[in-house]
């Protein structure tokens, strides 16, 4: 599971280092990295994976927990993309519209700044494919992800993983360390004390 987690993590982080979209400005394509509100939410679940992988039991929590803004910014991002492009570039073209009429006089092109046509018909790239299909991966696996349970080597009863003995017949998950009697070290497979020679 934690490698799964790691390649995951890697995954993400890749995604959201290369282009979403190709922004027509000028006339040139130019890429749309993911820095705004997507990008932040992946890579908060970027870390959680990678936290997770390194064997923190409760980063599976905060992995479910940073999907959920992580799915929906990445659904929205294009329509964000699409919408800023309106918001910010549109009224920039307007205000040009004085110089384009004296550059069209002229018999010079007009400066075009913003293409309405390409702005609504915008496309996302393979690297948003790609965080999408790492968000529905993290989904499943973290929908997997359950504590690991002890089974009890005398009854074959499950337990969870804070347990020390089995709730069935009271025998340790896992055995003790030490020595009852003197309190010291105890290899596996002994039945005498090093140290004191009592029996276990």
């Amino acid at each position: 599971m934690s490698l799964l987690h790691f390649f995951l993590a890697g995954a993400l982080t890749i995604a959201l280092c290369l282009p979403w979209a190709q922004l027509p400005l000028f006339g040139v394509e130019i890429p749309a990295l993911a820095l705004n509100r997507a990008g932040l939410a992946g890579l908060l679940l970027s870390f959680s994976l990678t936290f997770r992988a390194l064997g923190g039991e409760m980063f599976r929590w905060v992995v479910r927990v940073a999907l959920i803004p992580a799915g929906y910014f990445w659904y929205t991002a294009l329509t964000s993309i699409k919408t800023w492009g309106m918001k910010t570039i549109g009224p920039l073209q307007l205000k040009l519209a004085g110089m384009n009429s004296g550059l069209a006089k002229m018999g010079m092109e007009p400066l075009e700044i913003y293409d309405a046509h390409a702005w609504k018909t915008l496309e996302p790239t393979r690297a948003w494919y790609m965080m999408g299909a790492c968000l529905v991966l993290s989904a499943l696996i973290t929908i997997f992800d359950r504590r690991s349970t002890l089974i009890c080597s005398r009854c074959f009863a499950g337990g969870q993983e804070t347990d020390a003995f089995c709730h069935s017949c009271g025998t340790a998950f896992e055995p003790e360390k030490t020595c009852s009697h003197c309190g010291g070290s105890k290899s596996q497979g002994d039945e005498f004390c090093r140290r004191c020679g009592r029996k276990h």
